[in-house]
């Protein structure tokens, strides 16, 4: 009964735990959605992706196909998606953060989507933007996108590189929010605020990591008492 108790307990506290993560994750994007609208004099809506399984990434991996992302909250006025639309995506399927990723961006920032798709045509991508969402153009023409992400060699016990747990990701229907004249401004405004992100979700990952184990753990013990 003491380690049904203990399971109980961890998956309670777990569901606490992501909870949390969420609701302060919408107060956040609520917060950077009001701030760049205010600036833009354009709706901007902003959105967390967080990466499924964080420590599958490793220094130089080309696997991008199997690591999935998921949206983990959107701002309030954000246009719901396709009801149909996967749960995980790999990060594979989506240009932003394949550059981020795999061509090492520090950050993306478009000004115009659909030049830059037909731009991307014109140089033989054939896809041309990849988006998840396919009709991508009737909810956002302009995006910046930022990761959630540290520097590992600021991490003890950590190799060159960076440690990745999402993407901080704003858009706007309209191409007159982050115009080319000042889009690096913005751009400069996610990358702190994607910075800032990954303190408090690396300690919430921390949590829920610890909770997995402590539960596994209970699990296995569980399983060979009853042998």
């Amino acid at each position: 009964m003491l380690i049904s108790g203990q399971h109980t307990d961890n998956n309670i506290l777990l569901s606490q735990v992501t909870t949390e993560l969420e609701n302060t994750g919408r107060e956040f994007v609520t917060l950077i959605s009001e701030l760049l609208t205010s600036l833009s004099g354009e709706q901007v809506n902003v959105c967390i992706k967080a990466i499924v399984n964080p420590r599958q990434i490793v220094q130089g991996t080309d696997d991008w196909k199997n690591i999935l992302v998921y949206t983990l909250c959107r701002s309030p006025k954000s246009k719901p998606r396709p009801t149909k639309a996967p749960k995980h995506v790999p990060i594979s399927e989506n240009t932003d953060f394949l550059q981020i990723m795999e061509n090492k961006f520090d950050v993306v920032a478009i000004p115009d989507l659909r030049k830059y798709d037909r731009d991307l045509r014109k140089v033989g991508v054939t896809e041309g933007y990849m988006n998840s969402t396919r009709n991508w153009y009737d909810f956002y023409n302009t995006t910046i996108v930022a990761p959630i992400r540290i520097d590992a060699a600021r991490l003890k016990n950590s190799d060159a590189g960076y440690d990745f747990l999402g993407f901080l990701c704003a858009d706007s229907l309209s191409t007159g929010a982050f115009p080319q004249r000042n889009i690096s401004m913005y751009a400069q405004l996610m990358l702190s605020f994607g910075d800032d992100l990954y303190h408090y979700f690396n300690q919430a990952t921390m949590i829920t990591e610890k909770f997995v184990s402590e539960t596994n753990t209970i699990r296995q013990t569980g399983d060979r008492s009853n042998d």
